[in-house]
């Protein structure tokens, strides 16, 4: 039974009964997933959706709200889906984030670097060069478990 005592498979068979009762996101093996890269996305939706309201409660603007706000939820849908199917996840969140980048310093140079637009063009930029990196790293170490020894 391949070199497994009865205690270790008895073990196995009741560590997998406990998972059985988590929720969904406890279900999936971190040991293969980059978690900070997931929490960046996670926190950058957030900021996202703050900035949103901020925006409609100080100007009135229902364009901020409609457009931070949802791609603030997206973020944080694509952010969920990269924790079950991690490529497309993550690349639905560096698309998002490279086009909001765009369209955060475009913005910051018509508004002489108003606060807002610089920490969102920031933010945006920050996500989109940690997700190039991590599918970098993620890219060379299956490289080179692929590379014969």
């Amino acid at each position: 039974m391949g070199g497994r005592t009865y205690a270790s498979r008895k073990w196995h068979r009741l560590s997998r009964m406990k998972q059985a009762r988590q929720p969904f996101f406890l279900l999936v093996h971190w040991d293969m997933r980059l978690r900070w890269l997931d929490a960046l996305v996670l926190s950058y939706g957030i900021l996202l959706i703050a900035l949103a309201l901020y925006a409609f409660e100080t100007k009135h603007s229902i364009m901020s709200l409609i457009m931070g706000g949802g791609s603030g939820v997206l973020e944080i849908g694509l952010a969920a889906l990269s924790l079950t199917h991690p490529r497309p996840g993550r690349i639905g969140c560096a698309v998002v984030a490279l086009i909001l980048s765009v369209f955060f310093v475009q913005q910051c140079i018509k508004s002489n670097f108003k606060w807002d637009f610089v920490v969102l063009a920031v933010a945006s930029i920050i996500v989109v060069v940690s997700l190039m990196g991590g599918h970098l790293y993620a890219m060379s170490k299956k490289k080179a478990s692929e590379t014969p020894a």
